[in-house]
């Protein structure tokens, strides 16, 4: 059901196709947390995923507090055409923004464009990217990021084995010496165990358990080897559906507590 769950604000990504062949429409979250010898509090973080009935994400409804009387929306639409995301939409307190993109021949993204809307104008072209590839082998590409004046500012390296896994990304900015190498890990299984990355000397590594139906169980993130975070996720005994997610941010003691519900059509 869940590929990965980010860090501390429900940063989810569902897996399509675990999604439509469930019939699923919805996922709610509702996230608390506890600090070490205090009660649990309420954080005010409330998440609505939406689906299509492919299985794809078409809202995202992120509720959050601003302040002791305050809570805000954050709202984005995602817009399909041909299998393939056309538009992003997003709808917060500073007005509507959006994300297009352009595909080549091959189902790359060529082109991204931001727009800022508003309801009395046309829509405001703010930013444009085109992006290039360069095939090396059949198990490596290069992607070139090119700025709005058709510059290369950006590029990354692709690996992946026979079977087409991802091993590595390398990414090396044109300008100020940036560079990061991720790399990934898999079992015999073909589930990512290990993902690992090294930016410009800081490094991240996120360790990850499985049980024996492939629900993610455990998630370790380290900082230059150093447990930062550790969590767990909680399932149905009945249907295997994902129910709660506890982090713990180890340096304060502090839980972080989401509860699931999902929604069928």
């Amino acid at each position: 059901m869940i590929t990965d769950l980010g860090l501390r604000e429900l940063t989810i990504s569902f897996n399509p196709t675990y999604i439509k062949n469930n019939n699923i429409k919805e996922v709610l979250a509702h996230t608390s947390y506890k600090k070490e010898l205090k009660p649990i509090v309420d954080k005010h973080l409330y998440n609505r995923y939406v689906f299509d009935k492919n299985g794809r994400m078409i809202e995202l409804v992120e509720n959050y507090k601003t302040s002791p009387t305050s809570i805000d929306s954050l709202i984005t639409e995602f817009i399909y055409s041909n299998g393939k995301l056309d538009e992003k939409r997003v709808s917060d307190a500073y007005g509507h923004h959006a994300y297009s993109f352009s595909y080549n021949e091959k189902n790359d993204i060529a082109k991204m464009q931001y727009h800022r809307v508003n309801d009395s104008t046309s829509p405001i072209l703010v930013l444009e990217e085109h992006y290039e590839y360069e095939t090396l082998s059949d198990t490596s590409y290069i992607k070139l990021y090119l700025n709005q004046y058709g510059k290369h500012y950006q590029k990354e390296l692709y690996i992946y084995n026979k079977l087409g896994y991802l091993l590595s990304v390398e990414k090396r900015m044109v300008f100020g010496g940036g560079f990061t190498l991720q790399s990934y890990n898999y079992d015999a299984q073909g589930r990512i165990v290990e993902w690992s990355e090294n930016n410009s000397g800081t490094k991240m590594r996120i360790v990850y358990k499985y049980d024996k139906f492939s629900n993610l169980i455990e998630k370790d993130t380290y900082k230059n080897e150093e447990l930062h975070y550790h969590d767990e996720f909680l399932y149905d005994s009945k249907t295997s559906l994902i129910k709660a997610q506890l982090s713990k941010e180890v340096k304060t003691n502090t839980i972080f507590i989401t509860k699931f519900e999902v929604v069928f059509r």
